[in-house]
């Protein structure tokens, strides 16, 4: 088991899989959709809500990251990266919760530019970098007991939630963003708050 210890989000890291190995099939379609686009979340919430989508941040510390987050990114796990968690939300209501890893090399490429983020989105520089490359997309889903017990409590959470993980990479230095899809997105007061944005 993958524990983490400063996560504001997770006890441990879920276990993520491909796409092609075809446990996807068991995902409502309407969910799929979000796992699987190569779209950027952050302008998909914005054309559905406009200014009702803003950025709650959670944390952002320099720490180690999970084995499988390491993994992923080709690093050792012992080398410390800067950590951001999030909430997208939809007028005010907690729609998908994000967690970024950023090593070092990333940061001094972007001139620091990551590092100060606050409460902006992740995708706003990642999608508008010329040199932003993106790889080995897997998913998971989630267990009720990996998450936090204050974010059990606060967000209305199903049996099990979606995610997805990315590796992107910006100049051939990567980084990494798992996005869970909380089930106040797939709600009808979402759908239809939205609707009423567009």
């Amino acid at each position: 088991m993958d524990m983490l210890r400063r996560s504001h989000l997770l006890r441990w890291l879920p276990h993520f899989h491909a796409l092609h190995d075809g446990g996807l099939r068991r995902c409502p379609p309407e969910v799929r959709d979000w796992v699987c686009t190569h779209d950027s979340l952050t302008r998909r919430l914005r054309q559905k809500l406009g200014r009702g989508f803003t950025v709650r941040l959670l944390g952002q510390h320099w720490g180690l990251p999970g084995l499988g987050e390491a993994a992923h990114l080709g690093i050792p796990a012992t080398q410390r990266v800067l950590i951001r968690e999030v909430l997208l939300l939809g007028h005010g209501q907690p729609l998908i919760a994000a967690r970024s890893i950023l090593p070092a090399s990333v940061l001094r490429y972007t001139r620091r530019s990551l590092l100060d983020l606050g409460a902006r989105p992740l995708g706003d520089v990642l999608f508008a970098h010329g040199q932003l490359g993106r790889t080995d997309l897997v998913y998971a889903s989630v267990s009720a007991a990996c998450w936090r017990v204050p974010v059990q409590e606060q967000l209305v959470m199903a049996e099990r939630v979606w995610a997805r993980r990315s590796r992107y990479t910006l100049a051939g230095r990567p980084l990494l963003v798992a996005e869970f899809f909380l089930p106040s997105l797939f709600s009808g007061s979402f759908t239809a708050s939205a609707a009423g944005d567009t």
